[in-house]
């Protein structure tokens, strides 16, 4: 069955490098392609512009993969006034399922929240971790800068993935919406984007020291993930 991808990313330009290197490796008879419309998640107006553009190009959508993320190195806030973790990684998430939803373009279709193990607050990073809390006005932007820390943060945004996963479900089982949610970690893969924002040393451990440990996973082990 021909398959048509749709690749998204705030830079057309990479998003173009993207599609090129797929193509060596998708079936002649799908295709991908990028939009060239950007999509920014630190913009509920790019979310908005994005959303409307996918929706005319295709009406009808068979899945939306959540999959964007990053571990945000200084305290900064998105275009709407949001902790940047918490809303590239979480609300503009949410703010374009919500928006392909609502557009009836999602039936018989799955929505893929792409999480992390890390969500978990009883998990520890270390003998120094206490763990975290969630404090839901940080939700609302309110988030002191001298509180800041990256990774706590990147965890609480990886909390309210499972937590939009979860009710994101109630809502399409209450309004009989044929859509199937899921959420999940694909695993530690640590040469990704995620530490683009970090130190020159942090990027050094995690591009070429820690993929030679076992717990760590690649990319293509992490997609076989979300594919099942």
């Amino acid at each position: 069955m021909p398959l048509n991808y749709k690749i998204a990313c705030r830079d057309i330009s990479k998003a173009t490098i993207a599609v090129k290197s797929l193509e060596i490796s998708t079936p002649l008879t799908s295709k991908v392609s990028t939009l060239q419309t950007p999509l920014n998640l630190l913009s509920l107006a790019s979310i908005r512009a994005y959303a409307s553009a996918l929706i005319t190009v295709h009406p009808s959508i068979d899945l939306l993969l959540l999959n964007a993320g990053a571990a945000v190195g200084s305290f900064r806030r998105s275009e709407d006034g949001f902790e940047a973790t918490l809303a590239g990684n979480h609300l503009g998430h949410m703010a374009l399922a919500l928006q392909v939803i609502e557009a009836g373009a999602l039936v018989n279709a799955r929505v893929v929240v792409v999480s992390s193990s890390l969500h978990d607050q009883k998990t520890r990073m270390g003998k120094s971790d206490t763990g975290f809390t969630f404090d839901f006005d940080e939700l609302k932007g309110i988030v002191k800068e001298d509180q800041f820390e990256s990774m706590v943060m990147y965890r609480k945004s990886k909390l309210a993935n499972v937590w939009f996963a979860y009710e994101l479900a109630r809502y399409v089982e209450k309004n009989q919406l044929k859509i199937t949610v899921n959420a999940l970690c694909p695993g530690f893969v640590p040469n990704t984007g995620l530490s683009r924002e970090s130190s020159f040393f942090t990027n050094l451990i995690m591009h070429y020291v820690l993929p030679l440990f076992p717990f760590t996973s690649t990319a293509d082990k992490s997609s076989d993930h979300i594919l099942w």
